[in-house]
């Protein structure tokens, strides 16, 4: 994959490992293999829009893979996205 999409790259991989179709990865994580391939391009053919999966999508596919959430929240780029404890301002004492 040429775009910076994690997620979509490792759910790529596990498929690939387990040399299973998309249609039966999806069931597997249960999803449909529409939103899957979504999620391994990372773009929604509809909108050219990227694809950000809710953290309960994330959280039922981290229970069908044996994952943890913690690592599927990383590899979408929401840890990423959470500002620091040590610059936010609620987590300052006072």
């Amino acid at each position: 994959m040429s775009n910076n999409n994690g997620l979509g790259e490792y759910l790529l991989n596990e498929r690939k490992k387990r040399n299973m179709s998309l249609r039966e990865f999806a069931d597997l994580i249960g999803i449909s293999h529409t939103y899957l391939k979504k999620l391994e391009t990372g773009i929604n053919p509809n909108t050219g829009k990227p694809v950000s999966p809710t953290i309960e999508m994330l959280s039922d596919i981290s229970k069908s893979l044996h994952v943890s959430l913690e690592y599927l929240l990383e590899m979408s780029g929401y840890l990423n996205a959470l500002p620091s404890a040590s610059t936010s301002n609620w987590a300052r004492s006072t």
